[in-house]
């Protein structure tokens, strides 16, 4: 165990660095810069600021002021918001995107778990083709579609939920609910896919052979080894989730990292572009380690040998 994470943190370290030297080197060939604006600048003031900002160094002296910077936590101030640190912003702004991210996850594994359960329990019947049908539309239908149907109808319409903002309980239901229902459509197919291979074992046809009822087969039996696909889609799932409610944030107003994020790609804003990906990276890199450690806690052959090899030694 030692040994992977050891290895996972450096695989970790390296992406990170590759994440970050590929946003420094995009953000400078993007025209233009950060103090590009409506009035005319003269070129000699325009000469300072540059020089101010370090914008006139050489661009492997930026770009390793800037992996410098990142690994100090972003202590360097906004281009684009003046008196605030990439640091500062980032921690206003982090809780909401996590807090969005979370939520919608426990809703998309509470609809797509149980979703996929019996799906795979009642195998080509009528309860089957619908749930997976009603998967398939949820999986065709993007964040951007689902996010302003739910504040048309549950915010705007019926009155139940506020449509915007942030502030109360009440203002993350729609926006999680939006990412929820979009990742939980592609956990209730990979939950039924899992469940059907593994239902198809020997071990639980002995169990079945031994008359035990059909709910403590799926639950106690089958559904350990059935999650497998859905935890290693977890990683890639929460990156998403989070990355997802970049455009859910812009939707229901939300003052999260994904408005910052995109204010900062309008603006040229260097710094806050490279805090917010690093951060972003950071996530989906932790969520993969988890999600690997998960696998290898619900999977015993990839945990250095087999039961069947434990056994016969």
């Amino acid at each position: 165990m030692f040994k992977i994470i050891l290895s996972r943190f450096l695989q970790g370290v390296i992406a990170l660095v590759s994440v970050l030297t590929l946003t420094f080197f995009l953000c400078r060939l993007t025209p233009g810069n950060p103090f590009d604006n409506d009035k005319q600048i003269p070129e000699h003031i325009r000469a300072k600021i540059e020089e101010a900002w370090g914008l006139d160094q050489p661009l492997v002296v930026q770009w390793g002021k800037s992996l410098l910077n990142a690994a100090q936590g972003f202590p360097q101030p906004s281009f684009g918001n003046s008196g605030f640190s990439v640091r500062e912003i980032i921690a206003q702004s982090f809780p909401v995107s996590f807090t969005i991210a979370v939520f919608g996850m426990l809703i998309a594994l509470a609809i797509g778990v149980p979703a996929g359960v019996i799906s795979a329990s009642r195998r080509n019947t009528g309860v089957d083709y619908s749930i997976m049908s009603l998967a398939l539309f949820g999986i065709c239908l993007p964040t951007f579609v689902i996010g302003p149907m739910l504040a048309i109808v549950f915010g705007l319409e019926l009155g139940w939920f506020p449509a915007l903002g942030w502030g109360e309980p009440a203002d993350l239901v729609l926006p999680c609910v939006t990412l929820g229902l979009f990742y939980g459509a592609y956990i209730a197919r990979l939950s039924r896919s899992g469940m059907l291979d593994t239902l198809s074992q020997d071990f639980i046809r002995t169990a079945k052979a031994k008359g035990l009822p059909e709910w403590r087969i799926l639950i106690i039996h089958a559904l350990r080894g059935g999650l497998i696909p859905v935890v290693n889609y977890l990683g890639p799932a929460f990156a998403g989730l989070i990355s997802g409610s970049f455009v859910v944030e812009t939707i229901f107003n939300m003052p999260g990292l994904g408005t910052h994020f995109i204010n900062a790609a309008g603006n040229r804003d260097y710094s806050l572009i490279q805090g917010t990906v690093a951060v972003l990276a950071v996530l989906i890199l932790v969520a993969n380690f988890l999600a690997d450690v998960l696998q290898i806690l619900l999977n015993p052959r990839l945990r250095g040998g087999s039961a069947e090899t434990k056994a016969a030694s």
